[in-house]
């Protein structure tokens, strides 16, 4: 038996997990807070670096990148944020393309989320 060794590999993520949560509005309230709600399960992600000409397209439209990382193929509503440890992020942009062995991928820019916020507490 003869293996190519054009055989594809499956994508593996190991550098740190995410959690994705949605804003939505208390219209009722005075003065209106961000509300988060968290909307999946941990997913697994692998770090990028960031280039110089990247930061700098950012950085002319005032946003201040962070973070860029891969992971599965996925999509993201409107106003979704992810936390990675302990830290809140905001999604810049997100790409899914297919990488050189045929497998889907999204990459995501991120930045630091440093508008007040508060966490709906989901009962079970």
């Amino acid at each position: 038996m003869r293996i190519s060794n054009n055989s594809k590999r499956i994508p593996v993520y190991l550098d740190g997990f995410f959690i994705i949560y949605e804003v939505f509005h208390n219209e009722t309230e005075d003065y209106p807070l961000d509300k988060l709600r968290e909307v999946g399960i941990a997913v697994p992600f692998n770090e990028l670096q960031i280039f110089d000409n990247t930061k700098m397209v950012y950085k002319a439209q005032g946003i201040e990148v962070t973070r860029k990382i891969r992971t599965r193929p996925i999509r993201f509503k409107n106003k979704s944020y992810l936390k990675i440890g302990e830290s809140m992020y905001k999604i810049e942009n997100s790409v899914t393309a297919v990488n050189s062995t045929g497998f889907q991928e999204t990459d995501i820019t991120l930045s630091k989320y440093t508008e007040a916020y508060e966490i709906e507490e989901v009962a079970e």
